[in-house]
């Protein structure tokens, strides 16, 4: 089954309980990444260099993850729809697509 079916047919349930469920389980892996991320780049050996490429990957990937955090909170500080819901979800679970 393609993956952006996949993610259509999870975010059609109705039951709203269950999409705030599935935006709690993606924060909290967000969470945990962010949190191995920054456990890395806190062990990461001195001095850094600026052109360590993977040094600022690591950074880089965790600031996406920060941002991504923002707006999970920004949606749950709000009242939101079912509809909200579940693009938030889908933005997590569909394909990446690069242009």
């Amino acid at each position: 089954m393609e993956l952006q079916t996949c993610a259509d047919e999870i975010v059609a349930e109705p039951d709203i309980a269950l999409l705030k469920a599935m935006c709690r389980a993606i924060e909290e892996h967000l969470r945990g990444a962010r949190d191995l991320l920054s456990e890395e780049i806190g062990s990461y050996p001195t001095p850094i260099p600026r052109c360590d490429a993977q040094f600022n990957h690591l950074y880089e990937q965790r600031s996406r993850i920060v941002l991504d955090l923002d707006r999970v909170a920004a949606l749950a500080a709000g009242n939101p729809s079912r509809e909200e819901y579940a693009a938030l979800i889908r933005s997590f679970i569909a394909p990446q697509r690069r242009g």
